[in-house]
């Protein structure tokens, strides 16, 4: 989790991620963004379907989409994970 708002990913070309593994390392990474085309954000489940279901289909070996990959479930997946940062 970031520890302030980042800006928006289309001004972004480079950053640099500091983090702690469950060891307690510190690791540092960095990263280049190219962009290909426009950021879209995923504001509604009709975004996700459309947006990021698609596009999981299209990577699919199978062309499908697994059934536990909903809009519902990636939402309470980020809101555990947000909760994870605050609870000590």
């Amino acid at each position: 989790m970031p520890n302030k708002e980042p800006p928006s990913p289309d001004v972004v070309l480079s950053y640099q991620i500091h983090y702690r593994d469950n060891t307690g390392e510190s690791k540092h990474m960095s990263m280049t963004q190219v962009l290909l085309g426009h950021w879209q954000e995923i504001e509604s489940e009709d975004d996700f379907d459309s947006l990021v279901l698609e596009e999981i289909a299209k990577r699919s070996d199978r062309g499908s989409i697994p059934v536990h990959i909903t809009y519902e479930k990636v939402l309470e997946l980020s809101e555990q994970i947000r909760n994870s940062f605050t609870q000590e």
